[in-house]
């Protein structure tokens, strides 16, 4: 009787496609450096790709890059529709998974990124938007810019 029970539940569990977005809901965090950190977050089919840093005087430079998102298997696609920089708009493709740790692995032909799930109740800080560039020396700059449709 035990074994027809676990039978019937394996059956019932295989059902149809599971269309539920397994990344709804999630906020994920990467420490870049010291100053700096990215993060990604994932809601009702739209993202935000966050880059910050400790600035020279104290502040926070903000870059940001928004737009929506589907995924499908082990494949995500970012659609990007907004930001702080002077990109076009455009869509990039990505292989994606949780490991066994429990981060998000993103990997491009650019390589791998493992973000740590973010805490739920995060820092407030005041920041500026704006894009960050690299001079000759390969030192971050940052230019104050508003976010906008791109």
């Amino acid at each position: 009787m035990r074994w027809a029970a676990l039978v019937t539940l394996a059956v019932l569990g295989c059902g149809g496609a599971d269309t539920r977005d397994p990344l709804d809901g999630t906020k994920w965090a990467l420490e870049s450096s010291a100053y700096c950190a990215t993060g990604l977050r994932f809601a009702d089919g739209a993202y935000d790709d966050l880059f910050l840093c400790t600035l020279n005087d104290g502040s926070v430079g903000l870059q940001v890059a928004s737009g929506n998102y589907d995924v499908v298997r082990d494949e995500i696609r970012l659609n990007l529709t907004r930001g702080s920089c002077g990109w076009a708009p455009q869509s990039s493709v990505f292989s994606w998974q949780i490991n066994s740790g429990g981060g998000l692995v993103i990997q491009d032909a650019a390589g791998v990124s493992v973000y740590q799930p973010a805490p739920s109740s995060g820092s407030t800080f005041i920041g500026t938007y704006g894009c960050f560039s690299r001079d000759a020396n390969q030192d971050l700059i940052f230019s104050a810019q508003p976010v906008h449709a791109l």
